[in-house]
């Protein structure tokens, strides 16, 4: 089992998102998608102002 996490600021278009997602889904390394899950959102002070959330998506896969 393998994982592969994508982190995007909340000002990312969904459609960016789902293509990014959708070409490493299609990707020669992924065989088999066990699971895909989506964190709530975590807000980083230190990295971004105190108004910008990051959003995190977590594919696990063989």
């Amino acid at each position: 089992m393998k994982i592969k996490q994508f982190r995007y600021q909340e000002n990312i278009p969904l459609d960016t998102i789902d293509a990014d997602i959708n070409r490493f889904l299609a990707s020669a390394d992924v065989k088999q998608i066990i699971d895909i899950k989506v964190s709530t959102p975590v807000r980083h002070a230190e990295r971004f102002t105190k108004d910008e959330i990051e959003y995190h998506y977590v594919v696990i896969y063989k």
